[in-house]
């Protein structure tokens, strides 16, 4: 099974890489939708892509320490930054519905200490 499994590996990123290129693309040349959101919407595409590409191009070069090392660090480290970013997106939402329905903020600051 282990080249059924390679080949869907491989299908399944190729596809990914293409529609996150396309997205970034999109919230990158679309003046119309830009902001907040899509900024951080953005980030989270470009991490994600070059995840996706680190895998693609490393998961073969992986018999060596050095080179496993390398690409397991790479993707730690662009996995950690989409984690970031979403976890951004969700802070940057509650906030949008907290100042929605006039909430103070401070009540919520003093939930997050406790």
């Amino acid at each position: 099974h282990t080249f059924e499994l390679r080949l869907l590996t491989w299908l399944g990123l190729s596809v990914s890489v293409v529609c996150l290129l396309l997205c970034i693309l999109t919230f990158w040349l679309c003046r119309s939708i830009q902001g907040t959101r899509t900024t951080i919407h953005l980030h989270l595409c470009v991490c994600l892509f070059v995840a996706d590409l680190v895998f693609l191009s490393g998961i073969s070069h992986t018999q060596s320490k050095g080179g496993c090392k390398v690409v397991a660090g790479l993707l730690h480290l662009f996995f950690l930054g989409s984690f970031s970013w979403m976890l951004l997106e969700g802070v940057q939402l509650y906030l949008m519905v907290v100042l929605v329905f006039n909430t103070t903020i401070r009540y919520c600051i003093y939930l997050l200490y406790g």
